[in-house]
């Protein structure tokens, strides 16, 4: 290879380095993103709704009682329901950033095999 072709090899590698590296930053975006909605979920829903005391419902027992204790359940599996498919999602770009940065290291390997 000539030294022209050499660092037209490497300006390729550096710039296949930087695309893999924006998809790494998005995917960390993504994941962090999910995560923060999952916390705030259970922060603002979730935790609220288990812990609202039904009991005083002896007071109110009756048709607005029973929406009450199946509006309860139906949240609770709701949120159980995201919670689960958020986690496979979330393992799902924990493997596609592990990806991405194995795809980096062999680029940045070929890049230093260059000089």
């Amino acid at each position: 290879m000539t030294p022209e072709e050499i660092e037209q090899e490497k300006a390729a590698l550096r710039q296949q380095i930087a695309h893999y590296s924006d998809i790494k930053e998005q995917l960390e975006e993504c994941r962090n993103g999910i995560r923060e909605t999952n916390h705030t979920i259970f922060e603002e829903v979730t935790n609220p709704v288990v812990h609202y005391d039904l009991q005083e419902g002896n007071k109110w027992r009756g048709h607005n009682y029973d929406v009450a204790v199946e509006s309860v359940a139906t949240i609770n599996s709701t949120v159980n329901f995201y919670r689960s498919s958020a986690s496979t999602v979330v393992g799902q770009i924990y493997l596609a950033i592990k990806d991405v940065e194995e795809k980096i290291e062999e680029l940045e390997a070929a890049l230093a095999a260059l000089g």
